[in-house]
């Protein structure tokens, strides 16, 4: 009811005191994978990145009861996706703040992109298999990491612009 009313961080709260994990983890990729590409001072974002950062921190250990709901429910997708959000802020974040190697460097360790020619072939297979939030994002994801590599060779290479 909170969420149809347009709450849906008093609906998260809710359906974490019921413990129902799965829905607060469905709730929170829902709208991460809304935000997470905003502009990094975003009032919503911050708030959704803060609660889902506590939330992330205080129920996702290694036994936790999050990863067994999510498990009985073969929802395995849906939290892989939760903290693959949470990197890409994380990503989206390291854009806003012009800090391109480290950008480029979280963006590698989430190997969602491909490194090399050879590697094009499995990086697509596995993106077919992402939980289709993190889909959503693929447009953003592309372009910030065109910035990067385009602010990098610049910085590298000043007097010599990159290539038509």
């Amino acid at each position: 009811a909170a969420k149809a009313r347009g709450d849906a961080l008093l609906a998260l709260d809710l359906l974490d005191l019921a413990a129902d994990h799965v829905a607060v983890v469905d709730l929170f990729v829902e709208a991460l994978s809304k935000l997470v590409a905003r502009d990094a001072r975003d009032d919503r974002r911050l708030a959704w990145l803060d609660k889902a950062r506590r939330y992330a921190d205080d129920r996702l250990a290694a036994s936790s009861a999050v990863l067994a709901a999510l498990a009985a429910a073969n929802r395995h997708k849906t939290g892989h996706a939760f903290q693959t959000l949470l990197n890409l802020a994380a990503f989206f974040d390291a854009v806003s703040d012009r800090d391109y190697a480290r950008a480029l460097d979280i963006l590698d360790a989430l190997d969602l992109l491909p490194a090399t020619d050879r590697d094009l072939g499995p990086t697509l297979e596995n993106a077919h298999n992402l939980h289709h939030a993190l889909h959503l994002l693929f447009p953003d994801l592309l372009l910030n990491t065109a910035l990067c590599l385009d602010a990098l060779h610049k910085r590298a290479h000043p007097d010599h612009p990159p290539a038509a």
